[in-house]
């Protein structure tokens, strides 16, 4: 019986690893396959693998049922793979031209919504009893609590951003030196960081907790399972997108892969520690009841 079930559960993997792969592969902006569909097949079906195993584990993971359970993993999803890398744009711009962005941001929300409610009915989590939201009771005034979340998020923003820098200096620059220390020289030197750079990296640290938060409510049991689960999301997502080619020599990708692999999967061990214990003092934070 219990080979049976594995069997079941390697068929429905390598079945939704196949249709990720296949709408990683179009491009729905344009109409016609992705470049990376002619240039790199191989390496998108490792990236649509690796992206499948950790979507995997959080749908068995988290509480939610249904709608619930799709709505928190495709925030998550969309949140991560394409909206914290698009939003890069604005300082990034000879990489990631406007366009490309444009389309990122459109492809990547097609392949969201329509991979997570397929994922979430494939692993038979579509029925079931998700646990009643309801408020926690608390003597503290609404809007001292809701001061309180926002400045637990701000937190996470300048959490994120040490962790920005430090990942930096301590793992991008000294990997890129070894790898190719005349290519990192070159690439180092056509970086200019505007004035503004820290603020956004909060800004976008607090988005990204926002953005978490679902999941993060939605997880049982310890902190180390949790925060490391939600480490490898973060770091899966965003660092495997380096994997495939791009304009940004292959050493340098292999750097900001080690760097942005560390450095998220910090990030998600810092949030779930920061927004995931609280939840049940806080009257904004969902706690449970099994119906």
């Amino acid at each position: 019986m219990k080979m049976k079930m594995w069997l079941e559960l390697g068929a429905k993997f390598a079945a939704l690893t196949i249709i990720l792969f296949t709408l990683y592969a179009i491009d729905f902006v344009n109409g016609r396959w992705g470049d990376m569909m002619t240039t790199a097949p191989l390496m998108l079906l490792v990236v649509a693998l690796l992206d499948t195993a950790v979507l995997t584990m959080a749908i068995h993971r988290l509480r939610y049922h249904g709608w619930q359970l799709a709505g928190a993993i495709f925030l998550l999803f969309y949140g991560v793979k394409t909206f914290l890398v698009g939003i890069e744009a604005v300082y990034l711009s000879d990489v990631l031209t406007p366009p490309m962005a444009r389309s990122l941001f459109l492809n990547g929300l097609i392949v969201a919504a329509l991979f997570t409610p397929i994922a979430v009915r494939g692993f038979g989590r579509w029925t079931g009893n998700t646990p009643a939201v309801v408020p926690a009771k608390t003597t503290k005034p609404t809007l001292r609590i809701a001061v309180r979340w926002l400045g637990r998020l701000l937190l996470a923003g300048i959490l994120y951003l040490i962790l920005f820098i430090a990942g930096g200096l301590l793992l991008f620059t000294p990997i890129a030196n070894a790898l190719d220390p005349i290519g990192a020289a070159a690439y180092l030197a056509g970086f200019s960081a505007p004035d503004w750079l820290p603020l956004f990296i909060i800004i976008r640290g607090s988005l990204w907790g926002l953005l978490a938060l679902p999941v993060i409510w939605g997880l049982n049991g310890r902190f180390w399972p949790n925060g490391l689960l939600l480490g490898l999301l973060f770091a899966v997502l965003m660092a495997d997108n380096l994997l495939l080619p791009t304009t940004i020599p292959a050493a340098m990708r292999v750097a900001h892969f080690i760097e942005l692999f560390v450095e998220n999967m910090l990030f998600g061990l810092v949030l779930v520690w920061l927004l995931g214990w609280p939840r049940r003092q806080q009257v904004l934070a969902p706690s449970f009841r099994a119906n």
